[in-house]
């Protein structure tokens, strides 16, 4: 039987569609997650799909029940990216499945069709899922990992908040402290948190950061994820020799008064584990 893990995201990504920076709460995350059979597995056309979920030893469904989330921020490219990187790094062990409200059959239909996302997704058909699982509608977003039998074992947005997707991956990968350890690359990056202080919201901000080759033997940033879109990034190509150093722009702009807490995971060639930029500060 094929191992498959499904990372349970029960995620309204945006509540009110509040520019990419939804708040998240678990206070309604239920101990355990169970799946009805009246699920509707649908593509991108009107026909049903005979899907059934694969069962393994972890199991990623995203739950969404936003129309103005799903025609702002919750990309299904993102969700593609983030599917084919699982196959990729832990095949047999890692599925996505995404879970929408029947009421928004269109409106997915055309969103699969645009982005090309090439999986089955699921209707909640009289809200059974939501029912089963004693979730209330009002629960607003939440995002749970869970196990072979539905325990939930983490939280986190793998697809909006890059250390929850590093600490999805560890968890699928089996990878203990030793391992995250070994894994890091021989690089540091100065600073590690950029404090922007207090700042106008309606004025981007910028920093520049440091990463340093502390190893013997070149390396190169391969990729940058950033937790919204908030934050963009702009890094060098090039090949960061032994003792040599590289820079990287970040700029920030929030759409409304916040508290900014982001993270940005930066991938190096010669180490797994990347490394992390945390950006905080209070936009007015």
């Amino acid at each position: 039987m094929r191992v498959a893990a499904v990372i349970l995201l029960l995620v309204c990504l945006c509540a009110g569609c509040g520019g990419g920076e939804a708040a998240q709460s678990d206070a309604a995350l239920p101990d355990s997650i169970v799946f009805p059979e009246s699920l509707e597995f649908r593509g991108a056309t009107r026909q049903r799909i005979d899907y059934t979920i694969p069962q393994g030893r972890y199991n990623v469904v995203c739950y969404q029940d936003s129309l103005a989330c799903l025609g702002c921020h919750f990309s299904l490219e993102q969700w593609q990216e983030f599917a084919d990187e699982l196959d990729s790094l832990y095949p047999g062990k890692a599925t996505v499945t995404l879970i929408f409200s029947p009421r928004f059959k269109r409106e997915v239909r055309s969103a699969i069709q645009m982005s090309g996302y090439n999986r089955p997704v699921a209707f909640d058909i009289g809200d059974a899922f939501m029912k089963s699982n004693g979730i209330k509608a009002t629960a607003g977003s939440f995002v749970a990992l869970v196990d072979s039998v539905g325990r939930v074992v983490s939280t986190g947005n793998p697809v909006g908040d890059v250390s929850a997707e590093w600490r999805f991956r560890n968890i699928i990968g089996g990878n203990g402290a030793r391992e995250l350890a070994a894994g890091a690359p021989a690089a540091e990056m100065v600073p590690e948190v950029v404090n922007l202080g207090e700042f106008d919201h309606s004025l981007a901000r910028d920093t520049t950061v440091a990463i340093v080759n502390t190893g013997a033997e070149p390396m190169c940033i391969l990729k940058v994820k950033v937790s919204c879109n908030c934050t963009a990034v702009d890094w060098s190509r090039k090949p960061i020799e032994p003792g040599d150093t590289t820079f990287m722009r970040v700029e920030y702009k929030s759409d409304r008064p916040t508290e900014v807490d982001r993270n940005i995971l930066v991938y190096l060639s010669g180490g797994k584990r990347p490394l992390e930029l945390r950006i905080v500060g209070t936009a007015k």
